[in-house]
């Protein structure tokens, strides 16, 4: 089983690949390329948004074994901001670039709560699933997607 794990932001999307093998191990598969940055000259949130659906759908065909797709979603109850809300429009994009391709990818949505984790504990939590870090960009927003990707695999 494959699975997709991904956290957008403002400033791009951090995503794992993730695999699980017939024995159990679990292999990530992207660990050098791992993030999707917007370019500096999209000067609109629209520009942004087809930019990244056309990214989305190439790296989705680019992977066509993938079983899942995970996305780490913003926790209840924050306050709107420009941010979390073009982070949901990011969301959105990765919901209908699943349910488009052929055949259609599950994707779901999942916090904190549902990951048994927290924002300042993810990286270490990630780690103590025996996944290895990053070599660049190891952050909070790697270890979310990495996270998501783990939750698709139980």
């Amino acid at each position: 089983m494959k699975v997709l794990g991904i956290k957008t932001s403002v400033t791009g999307v951090r995503y794992a690949i993730l695999e699980k093998s017939a024995s159990g191990a679990i292999v990530f598969c992207n660990q050098e390329d791992n993030r999707l940055l917007f370019p500096r000259d999209l000067d609109s949130d629209s520009k942004r948004l087809v930019w990244f659906f056309n990214e989305f759908s190439r790296l989705i065909s680019m992977h066509q074994d993938i079983d899942k797709v995970v996305i780490k979603v913003p926790e209840s109850g924050q306050r709107e901001t420009n941010a979390l809300r073009f982070s949901h429009y990011l969301d959105a994009m990765i919901l209908l670039g699943t349910e488009r391709h052929n055949p259609p990818i599950p994707c779901l949505g999942v916090q904190y709560k549902a990951l048994h984790t927290r924002s300042s504990e993810v990286r270490e939590f990630v780690c103590s699933k025996g996944i290895p870090k990053t070599p660049h960009y190891w952050d909070i927003a790697m270890g979310d997607a990495i996270a998501a990707a783990l939750s698709g695999l139980e």
